[in-house]
């Protein structure tokens, strides 16, 4: 059993949010023009349709047009632009 494997029996056990114990990424969308992701490691790639970031799950790639980052701060991005397909990449 590895190490995520084992913090997400416990996140079970204990009745915790697994987001919190093993960094995995939260990712909401806000129709087709809002992307916001929390527990990401770093931005991989960044272009005007398409972005890529590093998370504990793997790469994730959102497509669309006119993506530009709102915000930006040390594990929360806020992506917006028109969001056409996201893409989790392990």
């Amino acid at each position: 059993m590895n190490y995520n494997e084992f913090m997400e029996k416990l996140a079970d056990k204990l009745d915790l949010p697994k987001d919190v114990l093993i960094n995995l990424p939260v990712i909401t969308l806000t129709g087709d023009l809002v992307l916001n992701v929390e527990n990401f490691k770093g931005i991989v790639r960044y272009e005007e349709n398409s972005v890529v970031l590093n998370s504990t799950i793997g790469d994730i790639e959102i497509l669309g047009e006119n993506l530009f980052i709102k915000y930006l701060v040390s594990d929360e991005v806020r992506i917006e632009g028109k969001i056409k397909k996201i893409i989790i990449k392990d």
